[in-house]
């Protein structure tokens, strides 16, 4: 109770921060130009100010991607509670090997922080350490096969609710059924909305 009692309220936090960061300026994302992914001839042919890659629509929809990541990772923790807290058959053969006591079934906080947290501003190595760290109950860096699915488990899970989210957000700010302006006139009606 009291592990679900603190993920609800590092979600409620996350929540409000996606307050401040309006959806909105998800509306300006297909404007955006990757420099890398163009050829030579495209990128001659541009100006140095049509390049948006330091606009605040692109850092603010980076930022809100970022915040729904680390909620997704919150309410994914929330929800893995019986595996986070599941010693495998491994640790015990290795702790009775050696001698030692099994590993407790609890969850370190300062581990399940670090997790959101490296959603949140980490990149995708260090969220593989998290999640590791985070089943590594004995602390001996060994995992077993099935802790190391978990670990893919804890690391893609997130990204794609948080995927999820964003594009669901972006369609609802910016319908791909919207044409362009220089591609032809506005509907006449409005443009269906969200999924389906």
């Amino acid at each position: 109770v009291q592990f679900a009692s603190h993920m609800d309220v590092v979600s409620e936090k996350i929540s409000s921060l996606l307050a401040n960061v309006p959806p909105e300026s998800l509306r300006e994302v297909r404007d955006f130009f990757d420099p890398a992914e163009a050829n030579a001839d495209e990128i001659a042919k541009l100006k140095e100010s049509e390049l948006k890659l330091q606009d605040k629509h692109f850092e603010a929809a980076t930022l809100r991607f970022r915040l729904l990541l680390a909620k997704a990772a919150t309410m994914h923790a929330k929800a893995s509670w019986k595996i986070l807290t599941t010693v495998s058959d491994a640790d015990v053969d290795r702790a009775a090997v050696k001698g030692e006591a099994v590993p407790p079934q609890a969850v370190s906080l300062a581990k399940l922080y670090k997790y959101i947290f490296t959603h949140a501003s980490g990149t995708c190595s260090d969220r593989v350490d998290a999640a590791w760290a985070l089943l590594d109950r004995d602390e001996d860096g060994l995992l077993d096969e099935s802790e190391m699915h978990e670990v893919a488990f804890l690391c893609l899970s997130p990204v794609q609710a948080a995927l999820k989210a964003l594009f669901g957000e972006a369609l609802e700010v910016s319908s791909v059924r919207t044409p362009l302006p220089e591609l032809g006139s506005a509907p006449t009606t409005e443009p269906p909305k969200g999924w389906g």
